[in-house]
Formats: structure tokens, sequence, C-alpha cells
């Protein structure tokens, strides 16, 4: 599928950190988490629809794209997600001195599963391209590397390519496929005179530095 490049309407939706932990009854001393071995406080309001400082749960992300999709309606071409679209603290450290108490792999990508699912319910006419972001994979500031990389990407292709109704027609897909599973780095031709070149800039970034990562990144 190839686009008239003309005139084009672009949406960007950065950092929305999808948090499904989040209690709308707690405050942001504890980013309105309940977690185990961490001190919470209650709040006298609730915030259902988010609280400052705190990552937002599903609600607030509908509410948004809801308000999105209300005020440009089929009208926009093309939608760049760019990053962190997990809530903060669900990825790992990799240094074994600094691990995360608190990270989830499987909560990870079931977070980045349902956010597929609700860009496309909300925005089935719009090419949705999505950006890994430093929260995004299984390791803090680190690209996706070693037994999880091939099921990692294979998840992202599938849920942001394969199953939505535009991106699954775009001219040079299987190409798509073959860099992003390569390394979660893509270019999408919206015609014959603009293309969108999608990077995973995690590979240069200075806390990615160790042995087995950048061994993996060679290959």
């Amino acid at each position: 599928m190839m686009m008239s490049t003309g005139s084009l309407t672009f949406g960007l939706l950065a950092d929305i950190h999808l948090e499904p932990a989040y209690s709308s009854n707690l405050t942001d001393y504890s980013w309105c988490l309940q977690r185990k071995g961490k001190e919470f406080n209650i709040s006298t309001e609730e915030a259902h629809f988010g609280r400052y400082g705190c990552n937002p749960d599903e609600v607030l992300v509908e509410a948004m794209f809801e308000k999105m999709r209300s005020e440009y309606g089929g009208n926009l071409d093309v939608i760049l997600v760019l990053g962190d679209m997990v809530g903060h603290n669900y990825a790992d450290e990799l240094d074994p001195e600094k691990p995360n108490p608190h990270a989830d792999y499987d909560d990870l990508l079931e977070i980045l599963e349902t956010l597929g699912f609700l860009l496309r319910d909300y925005f089935p006419e719009s090419i949705t391209l999505p950006v890994i972001g430093n929260n995004d994979c299984k390791y803090h500031y680190m690209p996706e590397f070693g037994h999880t990389k091939a099921a990692y990407y294979d998840m992202l292709f599938k849920q942001y390519f394969l199953d939505h109704p535009v991106n699954a027609h775009l001219s040079n897909l299987d190409e798509i496929e073959r860099t992003l599973k390569e390394g979660g780095w893509y270019r999408v031709d919206l015609g014959d005179d603009l293309s969108v070149l999608v990077l995973n800039t995690l590979y240069y970034n200075s806390a990615y530095f160790f042995e087995e990562a950048m061994d993996e990144a060679a290959t």
C-alpha cells in the first residue's frame, strides 16, 4: 500500500507508559502503586483518570485515544508511537548488583500487546509505527538480546503489523519484518518520495556495554 504524499496528517504519541497496576486511591509517593516491600500512602481523593507523578492506567490512555479520535476522526494518516510504551519498573537491570525487585517481563510483554490492541481499536485506518524505548525491553536501556530476542520481535511484528488492518498491507512489509526482527529498526515507504525510518537507538545508549549484549548485537 502506497499513499499520496502531497498532504499527510501525522499523530504523535510519546511516553505513554501504560501502567495496569495503577491505584486511584494511592498518592504519587509510591507512583500510585502498591507493591510488596514498598511503602505507600492512601490519598484523600480518588484519581480515576490518573494522578500527576504516576504512570497512566488503561482508563486514562483510552480517554486520551478517544479524545484524539474525536478531534481528528479518520484523518490521521500516520501515528508515530515514540517509545516508552510500558510503565516504569517493569524492565529489569542487567547489572546483578542493581536488580529491579519489581521487574516482570511477562507483564511487560502483556502491556505491549494491550497497547497494540488499543491502537488497532481506536485508529484502525491509520498507519501506526512503534518505536522501542528504554522501558520497553527485558532490560532497562538495553535492546532485546539473547534467548528472548526472537520471541520479542515476533510478538511486536504480529501485534503492530500483521494484525493491524492497515500496517499488514504496507508495500515493503517483508523488508519491515526482516529488519524489525534483526534488531528493532525498519523503514516504511509512505510514497515514492517519502519514507519513515525507525531506529532502535538503544544500541547507541551509553548504558549498553555488557559483553553478552554486545556479542549479540554484533551477530
